[in-house]
């Protein structure tokens, strides 16, 4: 019985793509089974023994394979056969602000490791662009089996790099997302854990700066009775959100500091 997948290339595959295509052939038999040899997919794929010892190495390098003297090629029973790479896109680096994108981490983190995948994470910026540029090559889409975008622009770089490249990805976001493969944030727990984190900094009054609506201020009001915090939500407009934030902002800081001085 032919372990290898059947498939036709109308173009021989060069080392890269021969690596790609046996990384998904080493997913599909799993860690520890036997790989084929270098005469059978030779044979299978149509290429030549350099061609096939140059994808070789290169899995071997990713500690995919394994080979024995005298026993053969191996699927690595190490092998990062299922790696995720988690991105947001919001300008938090520590969660400082808002814990609710690292705890999203974490639980993405818990969920893999139930499934015995593995989990990277990326923090690029929605703001600045060129700290997606070192992601957007063909060996990062090669390397991971699949992309979480949690808080990311429609126009998010490696974002669109992912989609442009016909890579698995989900995305979870409340903006509106460029693709079916979108999952809708739990906006109450954001806010929710916001403002726990908030009060265990010593935080009693908050001024929420977001977009306005009644379903909001349902979701204000429980948050405020959860915590005991007074919480004034102050509306921006969204097509000026980001100016209007930083603005209003500015403007609350210096008034703040007109009435109780700097810190000490």
């Amino acid at each position: 019985m032919d372990i290898i997948p059947r498939q036709s290339h109308r173009i021989k595959p060069d080392g890269s793509t021969l690596a790609s295509e046996l990384r998904e052939l080493a997913r599909s038999l799993g860690v520890g089974a036997r790989f084929p040899t270098v005469r059978a997919l030779m044979s299978q794929y149509g290429v030549s023994q350099s061609i096939v010892a140059q994808a070789l190495q290169t899995l071997q390098r990713q500690n995919i394979l394994e080979s024995t003297v005298g026993r053969g090629t191996f699927v690595s029973r190490m092998a990062p056969l299922w790696t995720v790479l988690w991105v947001c896109g919001i300008d938090l680096y520590h969660g400082d602000i808002s814990p609710f994108y690292t705890q999203s981490l974490r639980f993405a983190k818990a969920a893999c490791n139930r499934l015995g995948w593995g989990l990277d994470s990326a923090w690029l910026s929605n703001f600045r662009p060129g700290e997606s540029a070192p992601y957007c090559t063909p060996e990062i889409l090669d390397h991971y089996t699949g992309f979480i975008f949690s808080g990311c622009a429609p126009d998010h770089r490696f974002m669109h790099y992912v989609m442009s490249g016909n890579a698995a990805f989900v995305d979870m976001t409340y903006y509106a997302s460029p693709s079916r493969y979108c999952v809708a944030t739990d906006m109450p727990h954001m806010l929710r854990t916001g403002m726990a984190h908030l009060k265990s900094r010593g935080h009693p009054h908050v001024t929420l700066m977001t977009t306005y609506s009644d379903w909001l201020q349902r979701e204000i009001d429980a948050a405020s009775g959860a915590t005991g915090m007074t919480i004034e939500p102050l509306n921006c407009r969204w097509q000026h959100w980001t100016t209007q934030t930083l603005r209003q902002s500015y403007d609350r800081m210096l008034e703040h500091l007109k009435i109780h001085g700097l810190p000490r």
